[in-house]
């Protein structure tokens, strides 16, 4: 008789506990374990983390402000005068504030794909709250699902596929001596756009992490669709991005990570546009968007 093969228990993953200061007031974040109170939580203290050895939330309450706005579309390049005439917040900075946090919480998360579906446009000094679901599966892989709402209106949907990972990724570590100063300013001014403190990123366990986050390289293409399509007062439906395997990318003295865009398949309700992350000859990530060819992005 065949043996059944053990259960295997999903890889936990390591809260940054004290990374929870990050998040500058007003904005709020806090992670929700429903079986804290039972013999089986998945949210267990270590040593000043937090290790999540099952499924949990985050809820993630925050308002983007004029001047938030403004700085996020400065500094990733979006000429959209919509986000600077009117009250509408970038979808790529909604999204932003979907990944960030899980970049600056989970350090031995590696993401690998993200899908931002777009329902309604957010705006400017209005409350917002994103419920994150977090499972963690047997295979290491880890599904997070996000519902960001404004002032209970929904705004977006998101879905983050990642693996949990035995520790920190170190294969991408850069020398202070070679970081590029003016582009790790312009990351700098991403995270203030987002009200994180960048160095929660930067600072990881023993090593400083002189990579470009994924939510930054993710927010490029909406921009570059303005930018090489002069579109403007459009509205961005879909957002999709692969990062695969590949390292992130450093903030080193090469010239940095440029969008190549190319048009896809053309209905008459939406056109989509594939994007690839390049750095060099090197494609590092590849993604695609949709976007409405009535709202005049194109």
């Amino acid at each position: 008789m065949e043996s059944t093969p053990a259960r295997l228990s999903p890889r936990p993953l390591w809260v940054a506990r004290h990374h929870l200061g990050a998040f500058r007031p007003p904005d709020c974040i806090r992670l929700r374990d429903a079986k804290a109170r039972s013999s089986k939580p998945s949210l267990l203290a270590s040593s000043g983390a937090m290790l999540a050895v099952g499924d949990f939330t985050i809820q993630y309450s925050y308002t983007v402000s004029r001047e938030m706005g403004v700085q996020f579309v400065d500094v990733t390049g979006d000429a959209n005068e919509i986000h600077r005439t009117t009250d509408i917040v970038a979808g790529a900075l909604t999204a932003s504030k979907v990944i960030l946090p899980l970049e600056v919480l989970f350090p031995t998360l590696r993401i690998t794909e993200i899908k931002v579906k777009f329902t309604n446009f957010c705006r400017y000094g209005r409350r917002c709250c994103a419920s994150f679901q977090v499972r963690l599966a047997q295979d290491s892989q880890v599904r997070i699902e996000v519902r960001v709402y404004q002032e209970h209106e929904p705004v977006a949907e998101c879905s983050v596929t990642g693996v949990a990972l035995a520790e920190t990724p170190r294969s991408s570590r850069l020398g202070e001596r070679r970081v590029e100063e003016a582009e790790l300013k312009l990351v700098r001014d991403f995270f203030d756009s987002c009200n994180i403190d960048s160095e929660a990123y930067f600072q990881k366990d023993g090593f400083r992490d002189y990579t470009y986050p994924f939510a930054y390289v993710a927010s490029l293409p909406s921009a570059a669709l303005v930018r090489e399509l002069h579109g403007q007062g459009g509205m961005l439906n879909v957002l999709t991005m692969q990062f695969a395997d590949a390292e992130k990318i450093p903030i080193g003295p090469q010239a940095p990570p440029q969008v190549r865009i190319q048009e896809g398949r053309k209905r008459s309700a939406f056109t989509r546009i594939i994007t690839d992350i390049i750095d060099g000859v090197v494609t590092y990530y590849k993604g695609s968007a949709i976007v409405n060819p009535d709202s005049g992005m194109l």
